[in-house]
Order: C-alpha cells, then sequence, then structure tokens
C-alpha cells in the first residue's frame, strides 16, 4: 500500500473510500534486508473532511457605498473532532461591486483537507442624489417675448460613478399653453441647450396669474439607475414689480 523509508519517521496511507473502520491491520514487508522496527502501534483511519459552501450570492450595494458587507458560513463535517474552515475572503468582508470568488478549505487535526467555492456578485442598484437645485435668473420680467438664457445649477452625486458617467437631463413644463395666450405671443416658449443651460421666453398670459417654468432635473448613472425628478421654478410673475 506504501513504500517506507529507511529513516525514522512516519508514513501516510491513503485507503479506499469506502474504508470506514477506525480499526487497521497493517501488513510491513522488508526488502532487500532492509531492518524495519513499529515502535508505534496505534494507528488512525482518518477521513478527509466534507466542507459545503453556501450558494452563490447576488446583493445590492450598501447604502451610500460602491460595495456591500457580507456575511456567509461554509459548514464541514468531519471523523474527527476539531475541523477548521477557512475562507478567503473571509466572511463579514466588504465585497466590491462585480464579481468574487470565495474559496473555503475545510482541514482537520491530521491535516486533511476538502475545498468548495462560491461567488458574490455586488450590484449597484442606487440611483444618483441632486442637491443644490437652483436657477440663474429665477424671475423674468418684463414680459417682452423675448428669450432669455438661464443657467441651472445643481450637483450630481452617485454611490460608485462619478462625471461623466453620470449623465444628467433637462426637462421644462408651463402652467401655461405655448400658443394662445394673447397678443405677440411666439413659440417655442423654451429650448434646452445642455444639462446645465436652457433658454426661456419672457411672456405670460395677460388674462391670466402669471407663468410658471417648472425645471426638471434627471440624473442616470453607469448601471442604469435613474433619479425621480428634481424640480424648480422659473417665474413670469403678472405683476412684474414682483
Amino acid at each position: 500500500m506504501a513504500a517506507g523509508t529507511p529513516n525514522d519517521g512516519s508514513q501516510t496511507i491513503t485507503l479506499p473510500p469506502a474504508v470506514s473502520s477506525s480499526e487497521a491491520r497493517i501488513k510491513v514487508e522488508a526488502v532487500d534486508n532492509v531492518f524495519f522496527d513499529i515502535s508505534n502501534k496505534s494507528f488512525v483511519i482518518n477521513q478527509a473532511p466534507v466542507i459545503t459552501c453556501p450558494a452563490s450570492k447576488t446583493v445590492e450595494t450598501d447604502p451610500g457605498q460602491c460595495a456591500a458587507a457580507l456575511p456567509f458560513a461554509a459548514t464541514a463535517t468531519d471523523d474527527q473532532e476539531g475541523v477548521s474552515v477557512a475562507c478567503v475572503p473571509p466572511s463579514g468582508s466588504t465585497f466590491g461591486r462585480g464579481f468574487t470568488a470565495v474559496t473555503c478549505t475545510a482541514t482537520d487535526t491530521y491535516g486533511a483537507t476538502d475545498s468548495c467555492s462560491f461567488s458574490v456578485t455586488v450590484v449597484d442598484a442606487e440611483a444618483p442624489s441632486i442637491a443644490g437645485l437652483a436657477t440663474t435668473p429665477s424671475v423674468l420680467r418684463p414680459p417682452d417675448h423675448k428669450m432669455v438664457n438661464v443657467t441651472v445649477a445643481y450637483q450630481a452625486t452617485d454611490n460608485c460613478d462619478a462625471l461623466p458617467a453620470v449623465t444628467c437631463a433637462l426637462s421644462v413644463t408651463s402652467n401655461e399653453p405655448i400658443n394662445g395666450t394673447g397678443d405677440g405671443d411666439k413659440a417655442p416658449d423654451w429650448q434646452i441647450l445642455d444639462a446645465h443651460r436652457l433658454r426661456l421666453r419672457e411672456e405670460r398670459a395677460g388674462g391670466g396669474t402669471g407663468r410658471i417654468y417648472t425645471i426638471g432635473v434627471v440624473c442616470t448613472d453607469g448601471a442604469g439607475n435613474t433619479t425621480a425628478p428634481a424640480t424648480t421654478q422659473v417665474l413670469v410673475p403678472l405683476n412684474t414689480a414682483l
């Protein structure tokens, strides 16, 4: 079953998996007149441990982070006491966005091992955030039907991506119709130039209460997560003294 050496020491013998008895009969033969002596008559038939990994996991990033801390447990059984389990990366590690392979190994007191593996995939499901939304100017006067340049200021941040991976777009609506508000009415009433600049018409209905342009901002990150619209208003007041 195994070839020994003429030096003092121990010899490990691998048995077929079906052998499960804790007792063994060992036959030793001398070859070429080599002297041998068995001084230790204690024998252990040791089965390798059996380890089981958790199923592969897909998790979302932690709030405000581009990673996720994940506890998990791999279990092991063995015919001897004292089996240990170690995983790389270990349970509770912070996993970055994307795919990470985890390998776990069970080791018993005699050094026999068994390994398994699973994967952790972290996906970004958090939309960007928009702060500091404001327009310059925020009031248009007099209502002379001219187009006026308006700057839209805001800051877009994301847990994973930065500009230009985070893209933003403007939208405009009005509480009054584009046409039919009175003499001198012109169209269009707005032009979107880019993510921070647009043009609005200084115009309102003469018999109304004043025009309200609602400016919306929507931002999308590299994972396709999109914010709810953030909004602010630009007024064309009925009273030009406002």
